[in-house]
């Protein structure tokens, strides 16, 4: 019989992990005013993350084929601009929910294989914002199929698209 309060404890205990991991990032732009961590590091770190912890958490549905491609451009950008004409959030990745439109390589499918590779016509507005502040667009995260819309008694953060995701 299965020990729902061990499988809680091995999730806060990979949870702990992944934070003590993390690299903190106090400013927008951490990556250029350090000089030290570029944004390709930042993507290959996160992706090495995900790699790793996302078979237990199941918290990430797809990373963006692009992501290293627009890092390499934020790194680029920050080596011929001068620090005061970078934006926001230049160089910093970002997941998105998976309900959130982006017209790229990215599918947009609220966790559904309904919608698998469907197509957007344009990105939402909060990801054409970010992509203006410079953010990298890391891939999508999980959620609870169709955001639970289509009925409350469905498991929370389950989709068929990413399985049960693990919450503590």
């Amino acid at each position: 019989m299965d020990n729902p309060g061990k499988v809680q404890y091995t999730v806060f205990i990979k949870r702990q992990y992944l934070i003590s991991r993390m690299i903190q990032i106090d400013c927008p732009q951490y990556p250029s005013q350090q000089k030290k961590l570029t944004s390709r590091q930042l993507v290959e770190f996160y992706v090495g993350e995900v790699h790793g912890l996302n078979s237990v958490l199941k918290g990430v549905i797809e990373i963006n084929p692009d992501a290293l491609y627009q890092a390499d451009r934020a790194d680029y950008e920050r080596r011929v601009r001068a620090p005061g004409d970078l934006v926001g959030l230049h160089g910093i990745p970002i997941l998105l929910k998976d309900n959130i439109a982006t017209k790229d390589k990215l599918n947009t499918t609220t966790g559904s294989f309904a919608l698998l590779r469907s197509l957007v016509t344009r990105d939402a507005g909060v990801v054409a914002k970010l992509r203006k502040s410079g953010a990298i667009i890391l891939g999508k995260a999980s959620l609870s199929e169709w955001c639970s819309f289509r009925s409350p008694n469905a498991p929370n953060g389950f989709s068929a698209r990413g399985g049960q995701g693990k919450v503590s």
